[in-house]
Parts: C-alpha cells; structure tokens; sequence
C-alpha cells in the first residue's frame, strides 16, 4: 500500500532488500569485515542479529538509486516522502541520523522497519528510535 501510494505521487520506491536467510547475512557481514575490518560492525549486523532476519526489515531506494543504498537516499523526493510518511503505514527508520548512541549503527536512511501503525504514530509523535520506544513501554509496564 505505502509503495502503491507513493507511485501514485510520482515517486519511484523500489525494495532492494527484504528478509535475508542466516547464511546471506553472515555473507554480507564476513564482505563487510573484509573491506571497513571492525567498523563493519556499525554498518551491518552480524547472523542473528539482524532486523532483516526477523523478516521486519526492509531496504528501500528510489528508481534512479536502484542498488546503490547509501546516505544520499535521504535527499531524493523518495526518501524525503518516506521520512514523512512511513509511519502512516506502519513502517519507521530504524537508524536514524544522530541516533548511533542509541540504535547501534550508522544512520541508515534507507533501512525501514515495520513495526505496525498504532507503534509507528507515536514513535514518530514521540520523535524517538524503537529501543527508546521499547524502554518507554518497558517502564510503563514494570
């Protein structure tokens, strides 16, 4: 539905990728660590610890990126439509820019996760990450 909408404007969002197996994931973790050593691990995460794994993740980019994910996706109409308007559907940036403190990893502009529409209004209302949203639900309810 989000992907159909935005055609509807115009905008050409394209999935790169969607749920990985286990063994592709530590394929790109092992490429990864060959070519930035440790700094991979605040790139990409290693088998099992993948959002991509949970089948939640996904990777999005305009028609005329198509396959070069990179930070220059956040200043494409397409990623700016989806900063606004991911949530609507259910979906959040799952690392956000500043955030690595908190999520982990480098700002990722074009890494989105589906966390249901309910969850997603008011991480966005709330302006925070997903842990931050989660610690929040966690000392509400204990």
């Amino acid at each position: 539905m989000m992907l159909k909408e935005a055609d509807g404007l115009g905008l050409r969002i394209v999935v790169i990728s969607g749920y990985r197996q286990p063994e592709i994931q530590e394929f790109l973790y092992q490429r990864y660590r060959k070519v930035f050593g440790r700094k991979a691990l605040d790139i990409i995460a290693r088998s099992g610890h993948s959002e991509h794994q949970l089948g939640t993740a996904v990777d999005l980019d305009s028609w005329q990126n198509f396959t070069r994910l990179g930070k220059r996706f956040e200043s494409t109409p397409e990623g700016r439509w989806l900063l606004e308007n991911s949530w609507k559907y259910g979906f959040i940036l799952s690392y956000p820019k500043g955030k690595k403190k908190i999520t982990g990893y480098d700002y990722e502009p074009w890494h989105y996760r589906y966390v249901g529409k309910e969850h997603a209004k008011k991480i966005k209302e709330m302006d925070i990450t997903l842990i931050e949203y989660l610690e929040s639900l966690y000392q509400e309810n204990f």
